[in-house]
């Protein structure tokens, strides 16, 4: 792994490249026919890469999509919440049968570890978003430090449009990312929220008027730069101090009373008819 000024490239048909340019790491989605979907391969990854940066002591990630890619990431891949892989292949097919689901947001499960990664990496990391952001992937962008946008960005968290119960970490992360009100609005409309609105509440932390991919990588590089120059030292403390002034853990009561809310949903069976419903192009009747 090569640092200091040598640039470092790394690709070779992968789910995610990763190109180092001194102190700064580019992540870039690189999945386009799944619309960037968030699957176990491509978090794997990313997990994959975040660590490397930290290996190479790398002091800011940005984290991005292609810049003809209309669809930042489009979430979780539904198709991988089966519990066995030929019912992931059969997606339309096996969503007519009794096959049994998995809780795709369990903590071992590989989008939940990318997002510890994340939020635990000592430099600053953040999302530059052109284009549509899709449930898990919204969760993705509120474990970043920073989230930069354009006039493209639009963010729905869909959870209640396929019958899966959230989990509480996730629910925690955006409140603390940005505050209850809005947290309720994204989960409980579903609907698109737009780049405008996702700055006034702080889901983008900073918003280009622009539409264009290149303004916004060159005005977001010119940013994370400044940034990259900065006091790693410093920066680890900040983190750990604003991470203090963020929403206390939950106690183990609290976490029990929300795994009896989520295993009560399952068992409405929502969850199976909402993706059911998805694989058939057809609307759920909850």
């Amino acid at each position: 792994m090569k640092s200091g000024t040598d640039i470092y490239t790394e690709s070779d048909e992968k789910y995610v490249n990763l190109k180092i340019e001194g102190k700064i790491a580019f992540i870039q989605f690189s999945n386009p026919e799944k619309r960037n979907a968030l699957n176990s391969r491509l978090c794997r990854e990313m997990s994959c890469a975040v660590r490397k940066c930290r290996q190479a002591g790398i002091t800011a990630i940005i984290i991005t999509a292609r810049g003809n890619d209309m669809v930042w990431s489009s979430g979780l891949d539904i198709s991988e919440f089966y519990e066995n892989t030929a019912a992931q292949t059969a997606t339309r097919q096996a969503a007519k049968k009794n096959i049994k689901l998995r809780d795709p947001v369990a903590e071992d499960m590989p989008l939940p570890v990318l997002l510890k990664e994340i939020e635990e990496y000592p430099g600053i990391v953040t999302a530059m978003i052109h284009g549509s952001v899709w449930g898990g992937a919204a969760e993705l962008v509120a474990a970043c430090d920073l989230a930069y946008g354009d006039m493209t960005a639009a963010f729905a968290v869909t959870p209640a449009k396929i019958g899966l119960p959230y989990s509480c970490k996730g629910l925690l992360r955006f409140i603390n990312k940005i505050g209850l009100a809005a947290t309720k609005e994204l989960f409980y409309t579903a609907a698109p929220v737009s780049a405008a609105h996702a700055g006034e509440t702080g889901l983008l932390t900073w918003l280009a008027e622009t539409s264009d991919f290149n303004i916004l990588k060159k005005l977001t590089f010119e940013k994370v730069l400044h940034i990259s120059k900065l006091s790693m030292a410093v920066i680890k403390s900040l983190k750990k101090e604003f991470r203090l002034f963020e929403t206390k853990e939950l106690s183990e009561k609290d976490l029990l009373q929300f795994a009896d809310i989520r295993k009560e949903t399952f068992a409405s069976g929502d969850f199976e008819k909402g993706v059911t419903a998805f694989l058939n192009k057809t609307t759920p009747d909850f």
